[in-house]
């Protein structure tokens, strides 16, 4: 299962739309703000809350009120931080945009979208190639269904939707699962 570079594509089958790239890379970077803002969050309720330790808790044996109140910011500021990671990095540059950018529609056999078990923060639009790989891009929970529109309209012989039997003739016979093949 290797990616074909783009020179090696025939140059008449079609690639990534500029409009939905472009539209793709938005629905990406406001995933992405969603991560920042969380991150920002948490770091205010830890400047806001430390305080409360300082002057409410009772501190464990040893330790001072001052440490505790400074342990509990140093949590949540290590939180947001942490949090703060998936909100770096040019959505552009994403494995997901890439795929789509440099390989060509009528390489999508299969469309799908994975919904998180719980919260609606984000969802994941994934899509499989005719030679066995797979990507996938995370995009707000709210504007999985506009991008995977976007991406069935893109690819229009790719089987939509996530079954068991799809994903085991996926794991066969990739190409199988096209319309195209059908």
């Amino acid at each position: 299962m290797r990616t074909l570079p783009r020179s090696e594509h025939t140059m008449n089958q079609p690639t990534l739309p500029t409009e939905i790239e472009t539209q793709l890379v938005a629905a990406v970077r406001r995933e992405k703000r969603g991560w920042l803002k969380g991150a920002i969050g948490m770091a205010v309720f830890g400047a806001l809350f430390s305080p409360a330790v300082y002057f409410t808790a009772t501190p464990p044996p040893g330790v001072s009120p001052l440490m505790a109140a400074l342990g509990t910011a140093a949590f949540f500021v290590l939180i947001g931080a942490l949090m703060l990671l998936p909100a770096l990095g040019d959505p552009r540059k994403t494995k997901g945009v890439a795929l789509l950018r440099t390989r060509p529609s009528t390489s999508i056999v299969w469309l799908f979208v994975q919904y998180p078990p719980r919260g609606r923060a984000a969802a994941h639009v994934s899509f499989g190639f005719d030679d066995g790989t797979m990507g996938s891009v995370r995009v707000p929970y709210l504007e999985a269904e506009r991008v995977f529109d976007w991406l069935c309209a893109y690819a229009p012989n790719a089987v939509d939707g996530f079954t068991d039997e799809r994903l085991q003739r996926f794991h066969q016979e990739p190409h199988s699962l096209s319309r195209a093949a059908a």
